[in-house]
């Protein structure tokens, strides 16, 4: 299963409402998480900065620093494999763990099993 979930750097031109004679200026916000073309990329900046006339969307760029789905499902595969090997060395049971390194993997899996659920379930 292949689900996209990027953050995009939109970079925009416009003009102020109050004053719009003069050259373009430019800016640029992101999207995170999910798929942005130019209609849509518009319709949020229009949203987002009702003072600007003359909007035009110059690049969409994706960041591709963003982890995948795919790259969650292999890092919670790595640290839930290293919490289980040190979980079995010291023969704690899961609920019972204290180690300060045991109680990071066992956050940090938590945390990315509700990321990696929000790409099958949708982000809001």
């Amino acid at each position: 299963m292949r689900l996209k979930a990027q953050n995009y750097c939109i970079t925009i031109s416009y003009k102020f409402k109050h004053n719009p004679v003069g050259n373009d200026i430019k800016t640029c916000f992101i999207i995170k998480a999910a798929d942005v073309d130019e209609e849509k990329a518009l319709k949020i900046a229009n949203i987002l900065f009702p003072d600007f006339v003359d909007i035009k969307v110059k690049s969409i760029e994706n960041d591709e620093l963003t982890l995948t789905f795919e790259d969650y499902q292999i890092l919670h595969t790595m640290v839930n494999d290293k919490l289980r090997e040190s979980i079995k060395a010291s023969k704690t049971p899961y609920k019972e763990i204290k180690t300060p390194y045991d109680l990071m993997y066992k956050k940090l899996l938590e945390k990315m099993s509700d990321r990696i659920h929000q790409f099958t379930r949708g982000f809001c």
